[in-house]
């Protein structure tokens, strides 16, 4: 089943992105600080985030828009 990420995902999600190895510490920082956007923030439309789960596993998707002052937008999305 696909859906919305929700705050009780996040403890799990966080610990799948730092536990994968693939991400620097500086990645898992932004990670959290736009899956907290996402969660904290429902108004806000620049991120969507997804998890995918079934009996064994969850996995989460997140993409968006990243809107930088004066400059061109750029899409981004993200995967475990």
């Amino acid at each position: 089943m696909i859906r919305p990420m929700t705050k009780a995902d996040r403890g799990a999600v966080l610990d799948l992105i730092a536990e994968t190895g693939f991400f620097r510490p500086d990645e898992v920082r932004v990670a959290e600080e736009l899956i907290d956007i996402y969660l904290g923030h429902p108004d806000q439309r620049d991120y969507d985030i997804v998890v995918a789960e079934d009996d064994l596993s969850t996995n989460w998707f997140l993409s968006g828009v990243l809107k930088q002052a004066g400059a061109r937008e750029d899409e981004f999305c993200a995967a475990l």
